[in-house]
């Protein structure tokens, strides 16, 4: 590293103001923790006009808001929002408003989408992240009918469906009604369509598909949830009434882009928060009240709507998504059969590089129709192809978990790794070493040290090796090492940033050093276990949330497990495994107190308390406590280590589906 920091100054002593030297040494620096010479550096274009330098102060921006300085990254990314000349405002107003995002300031966020596709409405980013994020404010906040009857009496309000929709039974109507309404949201995907270039075109009806799949699922739950008079309104914007965001020609386009710029103006500067009742006006947006059953059969019917024009926009080479998105939408309504003839669609098209993703979308068919021989040989069929990587292979394995047990898949999992190109897939080591859990502490710490050898950058592995030093349960107590766990977790984030179930192991990590640095005698934990405060145990949780928002996770079963929606931001999933990985410690306090001071003897109270805490802990009741202690989560999807010895429902085959999303 030092000789790479002296060619970098060499450098930029030769080309002062060079936009590739700066940003690779603000990165050198940051990697390095040296931000005073990042700012330093900084300090020398402070002459130079931004057209020549925004990208550079962009990256500035993104190393202050990395570190926590939230003012100094707020000055850097307002400064470039007001310089004018020479600038190109997309990519600008984008890392802006995903910083504000990510500190959860969601309506700041909004305004500067807004003014972002004010200024640049043919940037496709913002319109997307706008999506989400209007997706998720409107099913957190009050719907617009509630506000308009905040007078009416409010009898009930219920979180259903894993949402916000609220429940609401007025007296004088008698029935209870629960409001679908994301009119803002709508309105942004339906104004996209006139704005942004028409390569991406397939992307906004996918992403609108995605959107209605979703609340397609959401109302068929509630179908099974609620009562048969429960009324259910939708609100829609009727697509016939007007043309700007549907037709597609020059002329229609460029009115509509004159008419939408005034239109993020006004809602931008309006105090109300929807955008569709501010800005897009009630004259487009129509309301239908119908029940839970058929609201459920008419957003899948919008799914189908969708998915059919992105088809029609799409590229060739990217057609097999939207018809494997499609074949999704048609198992989670029942039409298998339609299913079936889409996913033989998506097979003819498909590149020969992606050939495996659809061959995994047939298994999960087959598992849909509980046809788990067929489902299986699907699956070896492709194995042992040359092309075939190590995606399918962790994938049998999770599918034979699931279905026959430990052993089998503990042997597909040491067959795929005998194979010399599959040798450093941690992911696969990882799931190796949790199945290993019934074997002992010696096999698993054996298979470990196999693993660092073999993918020494995977930070899978390395959360593994973290989840090995903190089991309290058994013989495992005899390895817990806190040190070596926050060794190892530092490796772990530092390699695979992405890996969301480190940050979580990284709180329970930190909620043990609290109770060590608590706790220095029997008397404190007489005292500590008659307290009912959790919470208080957690050491330094904002740091651990700046890191995690910054890092933005994406995949993990612990992390899908607290991820209950796909438009959830990482600081709701943070907050959510904060609350439940505080929650489990807290009922197995007695079993970590056992592990960390083993000369108290308090043994006897853990082997009558551990079983109880567990069955308290998770619902399914078939855990033992050694899987509690490596956050192996009974939730029955994809990332679930948990035997299935009869049928999945069709709640846990979606899951198993969200659980592995599709990104366009």
């Amino acid at each position: 590293f030092t000789r790479c920091e002296q060619l970098l100054v060499e450098g930029m002593s030769h080309c002062p103001g060079h936009e590739g030297l700066l940003i690779k040494a603000l990165k050198h620096f940051e990697r390095d923790n040296h931000l005073s010479k990042a700012r330093r550096t900084m300090a020398q274009l402070q002459d130079l006009p931004p057209a020549k330098t925004w990208k550079v102060l962009l990256e500035a921006g993104g190393m202050e808001a990395r570190a926590g300085n939230v003012n100094a990254a707020r000055k850097v990314f307002g400064f470039l929002m007001n310089s004018a000349k020479g600038v190109k405002p997309g990519p600008i107003f984008y890392e802006a408003a995903r910083f504000e995002e990510r500190l959860g300031e969601q309506r700041r966020a909004v305004n500067f989408i807004l003014a972002g596709i004010e200024k640049s409405p043919r940037y496709g980013p913002l319109w997307f992240l706008a999506f989400r994020i209007w997706e998720r404010l409107e099913t957190r906040r009050p719907t617009e009918w509630d506000r308009r009857n905040a007078n009416a009496p409010l009898v009930t309000t219920t979180r259903l469906a894993r949402g916000s929709r609220k429940v609401n039974r007025d007296e004088d109507h008698g029935a209870p009604r629960i409001h679908f309404n994301l009119k803002n949201t709508r309105w942004m995907l339906r104004t996209a369509l006139a704005q942004v270039q028409r390569e991406l075109l397939w992307k906004v009806h996918f992403s609108q598909g995605q959107l209605e799949e979703r609340q397609a699922v959401a109302a068929q739950q509630l179908a099974n949830e609620i009562s048969p008079g429960t009324i259910v309104e939708l609100f829609f914007y009727d697509e016939k009434s007007s043309g700007d965001a549907t037709d597609h020609k020059s002329g229609q386009r460029g009115q509509s882009r004159r008419n939408t710029s005034q239109a993020m103006a006004k809602g931008r500067n309006s105090s109300e928060p929807p955008l569709g009742a501010g800005v897009a006006g009630e004259a487009f947006a129509t309301k239908t009240t119908t029940t839970a059953a058929e609201a459920a059969s008419m957003l899948f019917q919008r799914a189908r709507k969708c998915y059919a024009r992105s088809i029609v926009a799409c590229p060739n080479r990217l057609r097999w998504k939207v018809w494997v998105a499609g074949a999704r939408v048609e198992m989670k309504a029942g039409h298998l059969d339609v299913a079936y003839k889409l996913l033989e669609r998506a097979q003819a098209v498909v590149p020969s590089k992606y050939e495996e993703n659809v061959t995994i979308e047939l298994a999960r068919w087959a598992e849909f129709c509980n046809d788990i021989p067929l489902a299986e040989h699907t699956i070896r069929e492709a194995l042992f192809k040359p092309s075939t990587s190590w995606k399918l292979w962790l994938f049998m394995a999770r599918f034979l978990l699931r279905h026959q047990g430990r052993d089998s898949a503990v042997k597909t999992l040491n067959e795929g790794l005998a194979q010399a190109k599959h040798r450093g897939a941690g992911r696969m080591w990882a799931l190796l070493i949790q199945l290993q859990l019934q074997d002992g502490p010696q096999t698993q710490h054996k298979t470990f040290a196999e693993a660092v050898h073999a993918a020494p950058k995977s930070g899978e592995v390395w959360c593994e090796g973290a989840r090995l030093c903190m089991n309290p349960f058994g013989e495992h107590a005899e390895h817990f090492d806190l040190e070596k766990a926050e060794r190892y977790l530092g490796f772990a984030l530092r390699f695979t940033p992405q890996y969301g179930d480190s940050f979580v192991e990284q709180l329970r990590l930190q909620i043990l050093l609290g109770m060590t640095s608590l706790i220095a005698t029997p008397d404190d934990f007489a005292a500590f276990d008659g307290s009912r405060n959790p919470m208080a145990l957690l050491v330094n949780a904002q740091h651990i949330v700046r890191v995690c928002t910054v890092a933005d996770p994406n995949y993990g079963d612990v992390w899908f497990h607290c991820k209950q929606q796909a438009y959830e931001s990482v600081h709701d999933v943070f907050l959510r495994a904060k609350q439940t990985i505080s929650q489990q410690v807290w009922q197995a306090r007695r079993v970590y107190m056992n592990a960390i001071h083993p000369e108290w003897g308090v043994s006897a109270e853990v082997a009558e308390s551990a079983g109880d805490n567990m069955q308290d802990i998770y619902e399914p009741g078939d855990l033992n406590a050694a899987l509690f202690a490596t956050a192996i989560m009974a939730v029955g999807f994809a990332g679930s280590a948990t035997i299935v010895h009869e049928p999945m429902t069709s709640e846990q085959l979606i899951r198993v589906l969200d659980a592995d999303p599709i990104i366009p």
